[in-house]
């Protein structure tokens, strides 16, 4: 923004906004070619929010609750240059070290880092889970996901041998990882085996070929995408937790969010530009062209990763080294570039999380299927933390209408 939106926003003089840059609690970036200096949104809103904690109610109720503009503590995830921080570790370092993903989601719960090669052998699911799988309807992915934890939660809770058990986050991530399988040939659940790592059980559901490559890749896939802080769907998972809902109903509060705003949907709106075929729109086939998806997306391109996404970087040398669907990521890279043309120098996570679903052969909506069970990790990880500060998330209102007029 420029220098007098975060003058107006802050109420600061401009000497002060100065010390802000100086002190690196604002960024600052000059527009090539001219001398206009423009101002980091985020954090021009970090410090007002700061600002507004400290004043008013805020600190007098901080030991019961959270008021004024949403400022919460979290010790789980660091946003750098670098990409996200998983507690003490880049996640593009977790990636290069070949630590599953079982292993990164227990250690952003925890903290404490298990075995590299950690897999999940204890994942519980309702033995008649099944039986409620077979009425889903598949032909919305972002339904299904949803509705797994649904039938999860109510399957669970109906079970006699675990009515009195809290539903455990590896049966969350287990029951959307089978849930794969509908979008697979088979098109039904298809339950990850005991022991099996969960980027080989999605290999296995969507039925690609297991090789190691293709479950590095959608293990990368998963570790870069676990979290990226306080998104809006982590944050409505924590309002939840806060307000004492069970662990399903958390995951599953965020899970609507992320696929009711632009975050959740940019890859599917991608895929569907990808796939469209001119020459049978002409013999009126595939229907007119999709329109153009945003690429100003939330989450996405965001403002602190000048020279691009670490992760999309990451992402993108992966796709291109899976030698046997090399052509379809080059393809799809150029379709991109031609609607965006600054892809060729900065490229979003969307985009490279959908280069790498078309090198893998994944089918339609597997990319943003992956970024809401990758994600899913990170939410139980901030829900834990949230139970664990017990103090309820209660954002204040700034009134702004009319006051009343007590001689009236």
């Amino acid at each position: 923004m420029s220098s007098r939106d975060a003058l107006r926003i802050l109420q600061v003089k401009p000497q002060t906004l100065y010390s802000y840059v100086s002190r690196g609690l604002i960024r600052r970036r000059v527009k090539p070619g001219h001398r206009t200096s423009y101002y980091n949104r985020e954090d021009i809103h970090r410090l007002k929010s700061r600002s507004v904690a400290r004043s008013g109610h805020g600190p007098a109720a901080a030991s019961a609750m959270y008021w004024g503009e949403p400022v919460l503590e979290t010790a789980v995830t660091e946003i750098t240059p670098d990409g996200p921080r998983y507690r003490e570790h880049l996640a593009i370092d977790l990636v290069q070290d070949n630590r599953s993903f079982e292993a990164v989601a227990e250690y952003l719960w925890s903290g404490i880092e298990p075995p590299a090669d950690k897999t999940w052998t204890n994942i519980v699911l309702p033995a008649s889970l099944a039986l409620e799988f077979a009425k889903v309807d598949p032909s919305d992915f972002r339904f299904v996901l949803t509705q797994s934890i649904v039938l999860l939660a109510k399957t669970w809770s109906c079970d006699p041998a675990l009515r009195d058990a809290p539903c455990p986050a590896t049966s969350i991530l287990g029951v959307m990882t089978g849930a794969f399988g509908f979008l697979g040939p088979k098109r039904e659940f298809t339950p990850i085996e005991d022991g099996e790592t969960v980027a080989h059980g999605l290999a296995r559901a969507l039925g690609i070929k297991p090789s190691e490559k293709n479950v590095r890749a959608l293990n990368a896939a998963l570790v870069l995408t676990a979290d990226h802080e306080l998104t809006t769907p982590t944050f409505v998972a924590r309002i939840s937790a806060s307000a004492g809902c069970d662990l399903p109903s958390c995951i599953l509060a965020g899970l609507q969010v992320h696929f009711g705003y632009e975050f959740g949907l940019c890859c599917d709106r991608l895929e569907t530009l990808l796939d469209w075929n001119p020459k049978a729109a002409k013999s009126g086939k595939s229907g007119a062209r999709p329109a153009v998806p945003r690429r100003a997306t939330p989450g996405f391109d965001n403002p602190l990763y000048v020279h691009g996404d670490p992760r999309a970087n990451l992402l993108l040398d992966i796709a291109l080294e899976l030698e046997e669907r090399h052509d379809r990521a080059s393809e799809a890279l150029q379709v991109i570039a031609k609607h965006f043309p600054s892809v060729q120098t900065r490229t979003n996570l969307c985009e490279a999380l959908v280069t790498l679903s078309q090198a893998l052969g994944l089918p339609y909506q597997a990319a943003g299927g992956l970024l809401a069970l990758a994600r899913s990790a990170g939410c139980i990880a901030h829900v834990l933390e949230q139970r664990a500060q017990n103090s309820i998330i209660r954002p204040r209102g700034k009134f702004v209408g009319p006051s009343a007029n007590p001689a009236g």
